[in-house]
């Protein structure tokens, strides 16, 4: 099954890139391979939400904690672990 999602804003673009990103390291890690990361790269993403804030009138509706968990459970039932 396949699903493609027609969104014209950047958010959109760094959610899809993020959750490619996670499935990436998630699968070297699973078959443990080394992955030579950038020198520069940050150890846990801070993302800074204060534009869409302000622009958007845009703020997390789901605790993180919250969200974690259900995407993990999502995760889980649909690879079937």
């Amino acid at each position: 099954m396949s699903v493609f999602v027609r969104c014209k804003s950047a958010a959109c673009y760094d959610e899809g890139k993020r959750c490619a990103e996670t499935l990436f390291f998630d699968y070297h890690r699973q078959h443990n391979l080394d992955i030579p990361l950038p020198q520069d790269d940050p150890k846990q993403r801070q993302p800074d939400i204060t534009l869409a804030k302000s622009r958007l009138n845009w703020e997390p509706k789901v605790p993180l904690q919250e969200g974690l968990i259900k995407t993990i459970e999502y995760f889980k039932a649909f690879l079937g672990v």
